[in-house]
């Protein structure tokens, strides 16, 4: 584990390095069209591209994170030839009109390369215009307009609504946010710690085990912001109450297809279930990140219950490196992106493996529609981001999809902000409304840059 970085620069104080890409296509012709000094954005943003969104070996500055921006796919743009000295260089007013103008480009330049050079520049200079930072902002300022006089984010399942949003707010960095998330933070989370049972339980009744982990999970990532000592010392107790009560709740049989897992209505002896054990292990992950003390064989079995379902092989090849609900079902998309995640984060998992659920994964690339289109995404970016940093496969399947979830997310959202739910989820996912969809917006949308305790790549200081 790293320590946290020391602040950067802002961006526009930072010299501009040379550009580099590890794809068939090279920039060289946009330098020797002096856009670093024309367009000092533009050359600065085509930079910034050719790195991996998602890789985070070095956390990002916690006081001055980049605004989240999706890559283009740039292995699907044809390479470009031309090098200084082949056709003489433009004049300034020359590239301005280039980039205005299809008339005046071929008036004043002769030779197709340089046309296709420029044409890239523009294209990604129109797509940095359209980045999803605008998106993030509007959403977040629909969320912090949701809260309810009591705390909470209102309607059906109040407690994971109120957590996923409580969430969003704590992903990203204070200046980024539309409005000061301190008191909205303080609200929701004076909410949560009082609706809290004595035995520990944080949750609803609907769904009870993965609402209750996901809660523990915002009241852990929140604890260290509020501003009340009363209230911190509060919130400590419940999360140590909740801790407990998640840990009594793990399957300890003997029985292999079950043993290590949680069942989703929060009962011993019912049927263990990878969903909610999925967001079992992430709040214990979550809690060991800020310093608790968690068994290790916990987390261990829960890792093996989520591992049991992997198809290492199969008849069908698209089923390779997928993961289904069950040891011997079919794969989806939910379970396949979940377990990319625990293969992604986990230090033993089997190279093999990752390399077959990274295969699965572009394989089947997310579609909007039900029925877990937002549980899906929001793990499959997490699997993307925590993957090898220098596999040339991740970075530009990384690269893809990122564009391609920001995209339909952008293309679904309100003039409100909301985030519209896809067609095909259940009726639970529709009751629960535009709360529940945005706010797991906004923690995809964010996911290069989230300020959460398990989307770091390093461990935070102890807190209670």
């Amino acid at each position: 584990m790293s320590t946290n970085p020391q602040p950067a620069p802002p961006t526009h104080l930072q010299s501009l390095p040379q550009i580099q890409s590890d794809h068939r296509w090279e920039m060289k012709s946009a330098v020797s069209l002096n856009l670093r000094e024309t367009f000092p954005l533009v050359a600065a943003e085509v930079t910034r591209r050719t790195a991996n969104p998602m890789r985070l070996k070095t956390p990002a500055p916690h006081t001055s994170p980049s605004p989240y921006v999706a890559s283009l796919n740039l292995r699907e743009i044809p390479p470009s030839r031309s090098r200084r000295g082949d056709e003489a260089d433009p004049t300034v007013d020359g590239a301005v009109r280039l980039l205005t103008s299809a008339a005046t480009v071929a008036a004043a330049f002769v030779g197709v390369r340089i046309l296709a050079t420029l044409f890239v520049v523009a294209l990604l200079a129109a797509n940095a215009s359209a980045a999803p930072a605008p998106t993030l902002h509007a959403a977040l300022k629909f969320l912090a307009t949701q809260q309810q006089p009591d705390g909470s984010f209102g309607g059906s399942q109040p407690h994971l609504k109120t957590s996923f949003a409580l969430l969003a707010l704590l992903s990203v960095a204070d200046t980024s946010a539309p409005t000061n998330t301190a008191a909205l933070t303080a609200r929701a989370v004076a909410y949560l710690a009082k609706d809290a049972r004595p035995d520990g339980f944080l949750g609803d009744e609907l769904f009870p085990t993965e609402s209750h982990a996901i809660t523990l999970t915002a009241l852990l990532n929140a604890h260290a912001r509020l501003p009340s000592p009363e209230l911190r010392a509060d919130t400590g107790d419940r999360i140590q109450r909740g801790l407990r009560y998640l840990l009594q709740l793990q399957d300890r049989s003997s029985a292999s297809p079950s043993r290590g897992g949680w069942s989703m209505e929060g009962k011993l002896g019912r049927p263990n279930d990878r969903r909610a054990t999925g967001w079992a292990l992430l709040a214990l992950r979550t809690a060991h990140a800020h310093g608790l003390e968690i068994p290790p064989a916990n987390p261990e079995r829960a890792t093996s219950f989520l591992l049991g379902s992997f198809k290492e092989q199969a008849d069908n090849s698209s089923q390779i490196g997928g993961f289904s609900v069950d040891n011997e079902g079919l794969t989806v998309e939910l379970m396949s992106a979940l377990g990319g995640w625990v293969l992604a984060t986990t230090p033993t998992a089997k190279d093999d493996w990752r390399r077959k659920n990274l295969t699965w994964l572009a394989k089947h690339p997310p579609a909007w529609t039900g029925p877990n289109y937002f549980y899906s995404s929001y793990f499959r970016l997490r699997t993307l981001k925590f993957s090898d940093p220098d596999d040339a496969t991740a970075t530009a399947l990384a690269r893809e999809q990122t564009h391609r979830l920001t995209t339909q997310i952008a293309d679904h959202q309100k003039a409100d902000g909301s985030i519209l739910v896809p067609p095909g989820n259940a009726q639970n996912t529709v009751s629960m409304g535009p709360v529940f969809s945005t706010a797991l917006a906004v923690l995809i949308l964010n996911t290069p840059d989230s300020r959460l305790a398990t989307d770091e790549d390093f461990r935070l200081p102890r807190r209670f």
